[in-house]
Parts: structure tokens; sequence; C-alpha cells
């Protein structure tokens, strides 16, 4: 079948909040990758278009963006990939400006090895953080030396309160993220300054709408006051029953060690996972280091695919 723009824009369906229970059939498929998770997607969506377009029991999800087309996660479904992806990229070529714009995000390995010998190139676009679980609540060892400190020190010399998040700390959550947000623009180093800039105030869209609609999409959050004042927030959504993502955490950089608290906490309290993934790095070197300083168990690979040969334009 030849597709026509008029005819794929007449079959998209807007993603909405009932689609998360479907996106759990099918989202185990990748193991361990945090993109293809329905709340990682859904956050963002104030700054993309997400459609659902579904063909021969086959799901495709697209996203649209200053009139950019593409496809945040691979075709779902039964069919092989070997089929649905050329399907996919005829979809998106017709939908954009030029082919070159067209691509598929967040492929895992075992993807990828099932487009070869298809016209079309993968390269590594990031890499997801898995961690297991007890080795963060234990903090046992030389290489966690720091960590303990850090923990330790908060619990000794601070009078809080770690609690579940609720709607009415969204004032407090938003304000604390300001004051962190202001600190690390100032701390950014200058290679990475006006990227570091955009991803802070984007993100912070992001996690409003992340507190917002928390409870729709399972998230589970919990704060850390001091007096009447949010100091620190962690949200967290299942993956899949032994994995755990981490979508966000926020401290008040000023308070020693409470980054290492609410981490550690939220980890031992969520005790049926085996497994944290704490997503990516964004590209930033000194959230890198942070990540690299837990000793992550795995970096879990997440590939882009695109053209190899940019097809001519219709």
């Amino acid at each position: 079948m030849i597709f026509k723009k008029k005819s794929i824009l007449h079959h998209l369906i807007p993603l909405s909040l009932g689609d998360r229970l479907f996106f759990n059939n099918f989202k185990k498929k990748a193991v361990f990758l945090s993109g293809i998770a329905f709340p990682v997607i859904w956050i963002w969506k104030d700054f993309f278009n997400y459609f659902v377009l579904k063909e021969n029991e086959t799901v495709f999800l697209l996203a649209s963006y200053d009139g950019i087309w593409y496809m945040p996660i691979p075709p779902q479904g039964e069919s092989p990939l070997s089929e649905t992806i050329p399907r996919a990229f005829e979809m998106m070529d017709r939908l954009n400006p030029h082919p070159s714009f067209s691509r598929i995000e967040n492929l895992g390995m075992k993807e990828v090895s099932e487009t070869h010998g298809q016209p079309f190139k993968c390269y590594l676009k990031s890499w997801d953080y898995l961690y297991e679980r007890t080795k963060i609540t234990e903090l046992k060892g030389a290489g966690f030396k720091e960590k303990r400190w850090g923990f330790n020190t908060f619990i000794k010399h601070q009078a809080y309160e770690y609690r579940p998040f609720i709607r009415e700390d969204i004032p407090g959550c938003t304000a604390l993220f300001g004051e962190w947000g202001a600190k690390k623009k100032n701390a950014s180093i200058h290679q990475e300054k006006s990227y570091a800039l955009q991803l802070i105030e984007d993100s912070a869209v992001a996690h409003r709408r992340m507190m917002e609609e928390a409870g729709p999409l399972g998230i589970i959050g919990r704060v850390v006051t001091m007096g009447s004042m949010v100091k620190g927030y962690i949200f967290g959504v299942e993956l899949d029953e032994n994995t755990l993502i981490v979508l966000a955490e926020i401290t008040d950089i000023s308070i020693k060690g409470l980054a290492q608290f609410i981490f550690r906490r939220f980890c031992e309290e969520l005790n049926t996972y085996q497994w944290v993934n704490t997503m990516d790095d964004s590209g930033l070197l000194p959230l890198r280091k942070v990540k690299n300083s837990y000793h992550p168990f795995l970096l879990v690979p997440s590939y882009t695919l695109e053209h190899r040969k940019v097809p001519a334009l219709f």
C-alpha cells in the first residue's frame, strides 16, 4: 500500500491517558529501556504531539514537533520488525518535509539485530543506568564510602520528614526546582551551558506535568520536608515487575547528604524491585559522573534508526 499524507493524518488518533494500560502489554519487549514506558513519554507532551496509528495488529506511535515527525519507540505488535519498520519509515517519509527527518528511537540491541540487511542505519543515542537495588540500599564497600558519609551526615544533623507526595506539595516542589535550576545554570560548564539551560527549562514543564498527573500515570512520589519547606523530591514508576524507573530527583544542593538520603530511602522503601533504572545522563558530564559514582550494574544502550541513504523527495 502506498500511503498519502492526508490518508495517514486521517487515521491518526491522539495519544490519551487511557492508552497507558495498552502500553503495559508491550513495554516488556525492550528489556530495561526507560524510554518505552508510557509515563516517560507522556510527561513531555507539552513539547510533542503524540498520535497512535493501528494497522494489521501493529501499533505505531508517532510524535510531531515543528512540522517534523518521528517515532519515539519501535512499532509494537506480533509482526516482525523486518516488516513493520519499513512500513513505519514509509509513513514518516510521507509526513515529513524530507525523509532525512524520519527516525525511530529507543531500540534495544535485540531490535537492532532484526533490522540487519535493511536500508537503515542505527547509532547509539544514549544509555540508561541500571543498578541493583540492594547495592544502593546497602551502600557497602569502599566504593560507596562517600555515599554512606553523606547519608549518615544528613540523618545525624537534620530534622526532616520523608513522606508520600501529595498534590498540595506541587507549589513547594516547583519552588525547589526553581532554586535548584538557578544554581545548576550558574554551575554549568561553558561547553554545555546553552544546552543545560534549555534542558532545565524544559524539565521544569515536564516535572510539573509529572506531579499533576502522577495518580493516573501510576507514578510514586516522595518528598523530604524541613519545617514547612520542601527540600527534596523523588518520583518513580514501574517499568516491569522487576524494574523501577527513577523519573526525577531534585534536592536542595546546599544540604549535605540529602541527595544520598532521598535516593537510598526511596530504593529501600520500594523493595519489591530487583533493578533501578535512573534513565540516561542527557549528555551532561556532571550528571554522568554522579550516575557512575553509584556503580551501575549495566549501561543499557538505546539506539536510533534512520535511513542509510536518504531517498529522493516525492
